[in-house]
């Protein structure tokens, strides 16, 4: 185990505050990336959702899956985008620029695409993983959704639903997964005191990097800019 992971993923129910649990990692110097976001820009890119759905229809009539073919497809674009994301972290990681991933990741099946994505590089074979589990009661996630003026009344009927959904599926990670370890966090826990335990440390001046869009070729220019490794 390293003495700082290469990755953290978050795991919990939708509003159980994930995203703000993540906030002292992003003040450590950790690259920020929220599946949501990436989830809608595949959606609103039809073009590209059209090349990810024809690609995985000829896989699956190659592999002649004995998965029906709705369900295959159903998981197409979350491993499109997964895979995306997890090409992002294993470049940052190349520069010692950790990262978090924030998403709901309740299943065991989801967290164990991220692994299986991750062995398929030789990029991602020693990329340190662990688990920030937001451990939030269903109750309080109902009413933190309650609280979210941004979303109208049919969408906050919708995400109740989700949100009991994920609780009745909800599968707590653990080390056999391949984590590196657990980072258990409850409402009433101090997050910073928890990340201190797991040994999550500030990243070191030389290796924060003040660009947002994840591209290499920006972050190339950034490290022979200040004459970095």
């Amino acid at each position: 185990m390293k003495e700082s992971p290469d990755l953290i993923i978050t795991v919990g129910l939708p509003a159980a505050g994930k995203t703000t649990a993540t906030k002292p990692l992003i003040d450590m110097g950790m690259h920020y990336i929220r599946y949501a976001d990436a989830q809608m820009r595949f959606e609103r890119n039809s073009a590209m959702s059209k090349v990810i759905m024809d690609r995985y229809m000829h896989l699956f009539n190659t592999h002649n899956s004995e998965k029906p073919a709705a369900e295959y497809l159903e998981k197409a674009p979350h491993i499109a985008i997964m895979r995306s994301m997890l090409n992002r972290v294993m470049n940052w990681s190349e520069k010692n620029v950790r990262s978090v991933i924030d998403h709901v990741n309740n299943l065991k099946s989801f967290r164990k695409d991220i692994f299986k994505i991750l062995l398929e590089n030789p990029k991602g074979e020693n990329i340190d993983v662990a688990a920030l589990w937001v451990d939030t009661p269903l109750d309080l996630a109902l009413r933190n959704l309650a609280t979210r003026k941004e979303a109208g009344e049919r969408e906050r009927e919708h995400e109740e639903w989700y949100i009991r959904e994920c609780q009745k599926e909800f599968e707590p990670p653990t080390k056999r997964e391949g984590f590196s370890r657990i980072i258990h966090i409850r409402p009433e826990d101090d997050t910073m005191k928890k990340l201190e335990e797991a040994g999550i440390r500030e990243q070191r001046p030389e290796e924060l990097l003040f660009v947002e869009s994840g591209i290499q070729e920006e972050l190339d220019e950034y490290l022979e800019a200040n004459d970095l490794p």
